[in-house]
């Protein structure tokens, strides 16, 4: 049978695989794997470190972007360094949405822990149930939950 591509994600009759372009990212045998659910959750596996990464990030920004206000209105010496730092808001604003975002998911279960794949971009329910399908044709058993 040949293999199937819903999204990013290909199945197999090997096994599962997820792609960044045409480079793989994760890959589960069939030997290898154990179950799988459909689930909708987060992809950051460190969330509040990461927050807190981020709120320092807006933090040193923000307070560079004072100082760089004071310069504006009444003039003296610039540092291009210190302007260029307010760049950390947007960096730090991203850093954030990161930690925190939602996207539709494979936890794959191995006879070595769970392995995450993440869908790229949009995925519809049409795209989830093809993939559902998808793998029940192969004899890869993924379950929806939430």
């Amino acid at each position: 049978m040949e293999q199937r591509r819903v999204g990013n994600i290909v199945i197999t009759d090997d096994g599962l695989l997820e792609l960044d372009g045409t480079h793989i990212v994760r890959r589960v045998s069939r030997a290898d794997f154990r179950g799988g659910d459909i689930v909708v959750g987060r992809i950051c596996k460190h969330p509040y470190l990461l927050t807190l990464i981020s709120l320092a990030l807006i933090a040193l920004g923000s307070y560079t972007t004072k100082g760089v206000i004071v310069w504006v209105q009444y003039g003296g010496r610039h540092y291009a360094s210190l302007i260029t730092m307010i760049l950390l808001i947007p960096g730090g604003v991203w850093l954030l949405w990161e930690a925190w975002r939602r996207s539709p998911m494979i936890l794959a279960n191995t006879v070595n822990g769970t392995v995450s794949f993440e869908f790229k971009g949009q995925a519809s329910e049409q795209d989830l149930t093809a993939l559902q399908q998808a793998a029940r044709e192969r004899g890869f058993e993924l379950r929806r939950r939430g």
